[in-house]
């Protein structure tokens, strides 16, 4: 078996309401492909087609480059996982449900999930307002998954 799967990001040609061009995640398998639509809108200008990355004439290039490697290399774990552990290579729709997380269930714990667990399992451990801080910080984090 082997990594049949692969991919690189694209930018679509159509504007948003905004005047900005989505970039997607293309994934290619035997002739046929599957496009999952990244949070990235940008310029046309500023997309780079030879990196798959934007340019740092945009603003906001670190971030939007941040996210577009975090999915890069949730893309490659899973790909690499999927290679290692799994009788048979994934499907188009397979790779896309797991990289959002749909219809997939996964033994690793978020990092928000493991410290929400740690200060449930060390209320006692902690001063009320160190607590509730903590927690607060926790809340805030999750507001951007």
């Amino acid at each position: 078996m082997s990594i049949q799967i692969s991919y690189r990001f694209v930018i679509k040609k159509e504007k948003n309401k905004h005047g900005l061009y989505p970039i997607y995640l293309r994934a290619f398998l035997k002739g046929k492909k599957i496009e999952t639509a990244t949070p990235v809108t940008i310029p046309l200008r500023d997309w780079s087609l030879r990196n798959q990355r934007v340019k740092s004439q945009n603003n906001h290039y670190e971030r939007y480059n941040m996210i577009l490697d975090a999915i890069d290399k949730k893309s490659i774990k899973l790909l690499v996982e999927n290679f290692l552990n799994e009788e048979y290579p994934l499907s188009l729709e397979q790779f896309k449900d797991r990289l959002l997380a749909l219809n997939y269930y996964t033994t690793e714990q978020s990092f928000t999930g493991y410290i929400l667990n740690y200060l449930e399992e060390n209320r006692g451990k902690f001063r009320a307002e160190t607590w509730f801080g903590y927690k607060s910080q926790i809340s805030k984090i999750l507001k951007f998954y």
